[in-house]
């Protein structure tokens, strides 16, 4: 079984999501949105703007 898909490394980018996650010390998972477009995807905290 591969932990990869395509050219990312899939195990790497769980490893940073949680880390991320615990950072901002494990917001509820109704805290977070996803803006999808021709640009590119872009995750949120709280608002379009918000970091995450």
């Amino acid at each position: 079984m591969s932990s990869r898909a395509g050219d990312r490394p899939l195990w790497h980018l769980a490893v940073s999501a949680h880390f991320d996650w615990v950072s901002h010390r494990s917001p509820g998972r109704d805290r977070f949105g996803l803006t999808v477009s021709p640009a590119g995807d872009h995750v949120w905290l709280d608002h379009p703007g918000g970091i995450a």
